[in-house]
């Protein structure tokens, strides 16, 4: 869990079924950040496409 602390280690779930459920949101988040993070990269690297001349050779199939 270093990977996702919030705090000092002051409030900690001690059940089991709050272990399960904070197991889960650590889980979940640090994928949502890496989806988002991967996102963000992709969009920065590529490169702008140019514009067609809007014939129909030009335009992707549907």
């Amino acid at each position: 869990a270093t990977v996702t602390t919030v705090g000092y280690g002051d409030r900690f779930p001690v059940t089991s079924e709050g272990r399960l459920v904070g197991g889960l949101l650590m889980f979940s988040g640090v994928g949502l950040f890496s989806t988002l993070a991967g996102l963000v990269a992709s969009w920065l690297v590529t490169p702008p496409q140019p514009p067609g001349d809007g014939t129909p050779e030009n335009r992707a199939s549907t």
